[in-house]
């Protein structure tokens, strides 16, 4: 036997064969995965002969591991032939008789000549025992049949190669670098086993092909089993820069239609790996890092809202979802579709995820949802509030009538009773709409300007600093009056109310007897108050206020007992901390 300085790379390219091999088998349900699991054992056939055949000295050893050699380029062409048209989605041609026709003709052939006919005589010419340099090889050339078959063998692969060409031309990203390794290696194989055939090679009498094919081999095993090689080394910047007509490959329609359009978009491989986001799902995402090749519960934050995406293995759901995404003081509600994308017989290949901003969808339902409450709120005052005085208005107008004058005067009271809630429900009908423009205001000159509005007797009013809010003027006027009234209607007479600043915005308090914690719940609610000439409306018309412009309130007890407005103006306009020291104005 002879061992070669060269047979080191046949040996890998054993190696790279069955690695490839096994990755193929894995993937098996992908497009194609059968067939180059078929290419790769038809190469590793051919390696293993043309090893044989190398080491062996003798013609008789030479010539029968030359026999199970043929069998590799028999059907080597052929199978990646039929990978190349599955994985590109040519599935037209893989018509049982044009399967029948590529593989029987060849592999009967080379049957009839080996096992049938005398052998070599029948496949081979020239065969001979040659010498150089210590190395014994075997020299022999091709009857016309084996070489008809050998170059319909190589027109397979070119075929096959252009149709991996065109869809390396068509795609971007993660599969433009696959597609290069791919096309690569089915090339390397062609170029080398040509110059063999011409005679250029500089290893006489053995296929260069096979020397080759481990270049592009390794990238396809560095790709197979370290997934993010693919995804981390992207072609489509170097093309460029290579040449400026590879800028037209990606079409054009995707810089102006999917890098623009205001739906996200993340395309995910069937190992959960980002292949490819638009701008807009990047800002959904809040990623402006590179993301493509990483895997998509690792991009979505453990507590972020996306997680409703994941089961518990962390896997993708097909599912439908409403999530909002807090952008600082702000937030957007994002309607999301998990899809799954079908590959052949039905199996799916990955995900997509498309969002859509239906942030102003949702404000326009909030909105007509709080329309609808206050037409109920109406009709409710309307059929019961008002009544009820209105009742009692006619009852006394019959007494005056039949001679009790006395009456006239609780019938105006009814009358004045009614007046005042008309004119509370035009007041939370005019508040509630939502706040358009808002102007930056002085807390400090609101509140006083609010305090000389209201009949505040003996009450005091002690503002705790200044700073500034954005609100709408007169709504935000009302909103302080409504409060200042509450406290002194439920209060002492000389009762003070502080008006204050928070770091989220600002306060009411008064030093009255409080509210029950058990009632803080229902105050806002209409018709809820403990005066007997009260509307009942006055809170409400607060929190009508309030949830125009978008902010929160919530019922507390005050630093001495009393109850305390605190108000929360979310979107952080105004600055409300504290620059001054109390300033206190008595009643008037």
């Amino acid at each position: 036997m002879q061992f070669p300085i060269f047979l080191p790379v046949l040996g890998l390219t054993f190696i790279v064969v069955v690695a490839l091999a096994y990755n193929g088998w894995r993937l098996r349900p992908k497009p194609g995965a059968t067939w180059f699991v078929l290419t790769m054992l038809s190469l590793g056939i051919w390696t293993v002969g043309e090893i044989m055949v190398v080491v062996n000295t003798s013609l008789e050893a030479k010539l029968f591991w030359l026999r199970f050699l043929l069998f590799g380029p028999a059907i080597t062409g052929q199978c990646w032939f039929f990978f190349a048209t599955r994985y590109t989605g040519r599935d037209s041609l893989h018509r049982p008789a044009t399967v029948a026709v590529l593989f029987g003709l060849p592999l009967a052939y080379v049957a009839h000549g080996i096992f049938v006919r005398p052998f070599p005589e029948s496949t081979l010419t020239d065969v001979t025992l040659t010498s150089d340099g210590g190395l014994t090889t075997l020299s022999y050339g091709l009857q016309p049949g084996p070489t008809a078959y050998v170059a319909a063998s190589y027109l397979l692969v070119g075929v096959a190669s252009y149709f991996l060409f065109t869809k390396f031309l068509r795609s971007r990203n993660v599969y433009r670098t696959r597609n290069f390794v791919l096309l690569t290696t089915g090339v390397l194989i062609l170029v080398g086993h040509t110059v063999s055939l011409l005679g250029y090679s500089p290893l006489p009498n053995l296929m260069l092909g096979l020397f080759l094919f481990p270049l592009g081999g390794l990238l396809g095993v560095l790709g197979a089993y370290t997934s993010s090689l693919y995804y981390w080394f992207s072609l489509d910047g170097l093309l460029r820069r290579i040449s400026s007509r590879f800028s037209d490959v990606v079409p054009l329609a995707r810089q102006f239609i999917v890098e623009e359009i205001p739906t996200g978009f993340v395309v995910l491989d069937d190992e959960g790996r980002i292949v490819d986001v638009n701008p807009t799902a990047r800002s959904v995402l809040g990623e402006n890092r590179r993301i493509v090749g990483k895997r998509f519960a690792d991009v979505v934050a453990d507590d972020g809202p996306l997680q409703v995406l994941l089961d518990e293995d962390g896997a993708l759901e097909e599912t439908e979802a409403e999530v909002w995404i807090d952008e600082g003081a702000d937030s957007r509600c994002i309607s999301i579709r998990v899809t799954g994308v079908g590959g052949d017989e039905d199996r799916d290949v990955g995900d997509v995820i498309l969002m859509h901003d239906v942030t102003e969808r949702k404000e326009s339902e909030e909105r007509l949802r709080r329309q609808n409450e206050q037409l109920e709120e109406f009709a409710g005052i309307v059929s019961h509030d008002l009544r009820n005085p209105l009742n009692v208005a006619s009852g006394h107008v019959e007494l005056a009538q039949a001679g009790n004058e006395e009456s006239l005067d609780e019938a105006a009271a009814a009358l004045d009773r009614m007046e005042d809630l008309i004119d509370d429900v035009l007041t939370m009908a005019r508040q509630s709409q939502t706040v358009e423009e808002t102007t930056t205001l002085s807390l400090d000159s609101i509140a006083r300007e609010a305090w000389s509005n209201v009949d505040t007797a003996d009450a005091t009013l002690v503002t705790d600093g200044d700073g500034t809010v954005a609100a709408d003027e007169s709504r935000l006027l009302q909103l302080l009056e409504n409060l200042y009234r509450n406290s002194i209607e439920h209060g002492r007479p000389d009762v003070t109310v502080r008006v204050g600043t928070l770091d989220d915005g600002f306060y009411v308090e008064d030093t009255g007897p409080g509210i029950a914690p058990e009632r803080r719940s229902e105050v806002f609610d209409r018709g809820v108050t403990s005066d007997e000439d009260g509307t009942g409306l006055g809170l409400s018309i607060v929190e009508s206020v309030v949830e125009a412009h978008g902010w929160e309130i919530a019922l507390a007890e005050g630093t001495e007992g009393g109850a305390r407005f605190e108000v929360r103006t979310e979107r952080g306009d105004g600055d409300l901390s504290s620059l001054a020291g109390d300033r206190t104005s008595a009643g008037s």
